[in-house]
């Protein structure tokens, strides 16, 4: 994995990390009669994770099993080169989906609060 792939898949971790720690932040300050939404919003969220999980681990058996029936070097360079481009594109697509859930979830939060 080159050094800018490297970088983009751990900006792009930080980001996800960063804002389920703000939204968890948020979540804190809320009352107990919202407390129901909160941990509908954070079981989506949770369940979105997983699913990514799962969808990377099945990349990574998959490429392994390409990689060892691979017959050139160049053949496992374009094996190498597919996974990391799927990875990236799969982790940057997360980072999306989580920010909105949690903005999904702030704004009902939010209106819900009389704030938004």
């Amino acid at each position: 994995m080159t050094d800018a792939m490297t970088n983009i898949a751990d900006v792009a971790m930080e980001q996800m990390l960063a804002t389920i720690g703000d939204f968890q932040k948020t979540a804190n300050a809320m009352t107990g009669w919202t407390q129901p939404d909160y941990m509908v919003a954070v079981t989506r969220m949770n369940t979105e994770f997983a699913d990514f999980v799962a969808t990377r681990i099945r990349e990574n058996l998959k490429t392994q099993t390409e990689a060892a029936q691979s017959r050139s070097a160049m053949e496992l360079g374009e094996i190498q080169y597919r996974f990391f481009t799927t990875a990236v594109e799969q982790y940057f697509g997360e980072v999306g989906r989580q920010a909105r859930l949690s903005q999904f979830a702030l704004e009902e939060w939010t209106e819900r609060k009389g704030t938004g």
